[in-house]
């Protein structure tokens, strides 16, 4: 019982931030919530990585420190698991977090990596990223 209202927190969390587009910016709290799921350690790698996105993205304005620390976590977990979207969506925010935070040339190096993988990868239907 207790984990299947664990997961639905996840859900709802990760519903809520696709639906609404990206509420942590209107709400520290939710941003709490997924540190607190993700501390948890009963999340799988999939569900860490997703919460992990979350994370970095709706702290990428507001704190870009943080966003780059939970951008790289991410990055560490999609590249073990193979998530080759979830790695370009992490070097997305890490590239992102450097550009907000005046570090041009980290920047460039993240956005370089992006733009590699998305040329050369392909997903599962042939795709390009």
């Amino acid at each position: 019982m207790k984990s299947h209202l664990h997961k639905n927190l996840v859900s709802l969390l990760l519903l809520a931030s696709t639906a609404f587009g990206s509420p942590f910016h209107l709400c520290g709290q939710t941003l709490d919530s997924l540190e607190q799921v993700l501390s948890t350690g009963k999340l799988n790698n999939a569900e860490k990585i997703d919460v992990y996105k979350d994370l970095a993205l709706g702290y990428i304005n507001d704190d870009p420190s943080r966003s780059k620390s939970f951008s790289t976590e991410g990055l560490i977990l999609a590249k073990e698991a193979g998530d080759r979207k979830s790695e370009s969506v992490l070097l997305y925010y890490l590239r992102s977090s450097y550009y907000v935070s005046d570090v041009y040339d980290s920047a460039a190096v993240y956005f370089d990596k992006m733009i590699y993988m998305a040329r050369n990868e392909r997903d599962d239907e042939g795709a390009l990223l």
